[in-house]
């Protein structure tokens, strides 16, 4: 998110995680804040979590999965699987996406057999406020 920001121009934001896919974002001028709440691109982008699964059991390594996931997408939550859990079958894999189209592909790389990959639907999508919105919790805070 800090690059993604930082790309876009918008320099010196802090970032501060809140849970779930929530993210305080703190700018210094009232301008810079309203400029991003308008940059329609940046609101293109999305999580997604990826259910990584169909994995040959001899590659079933963080490193191999999330390799898998950046074919997808910019990976910001890691695969994090562990063989103490039991179960080797399916991992998530938070990934960021550029458009709306929901990931339910399968994915046949060189020299191996094919690896399913469907995004999660059962997390809540987040619901960005309007420019008007946030102005109205800008004044108040100010």
């Amino acid at each position: 998110m800090d690059r993604s920001l930082w790309e876009e121009g918008f320099e010196g934001v802090e970032i501060h995680y809140v849970g779930g896919l929530t993210l305080l974002l703190k700018f210094k001028e009232h301008e810079e804040a309203t400029g991003f709440l308008l940059n329609q691109d940046l609101w293109k982008k999305r999580v997604a979590w990826l259910n990584v699964f169909r994995v040959p059991l001899h590659l079933a390594d963080n490193s191999v999965l999330n390799n898998i996931a950046k074919e997808f997408g910019v990976i910001v939550q890691p695969a994090q699987l562990f063989i103490d859990d039991g179960d080797l079958s399916t991992t998530f894999v938070g990934i960021l996406v550029g458009d709306g189209k929901v990931i339910n592909d399968v994915w046949v790389p060189d020299c191996m057999r094919v690896v399913g990959l469907k995004e999660d639907d059962r997390v809540e999508k987040p619901r960005s406020p309007s420019p008007e919105e946030f102005s109205m919790e800008f004044e108040k805070a100010t």
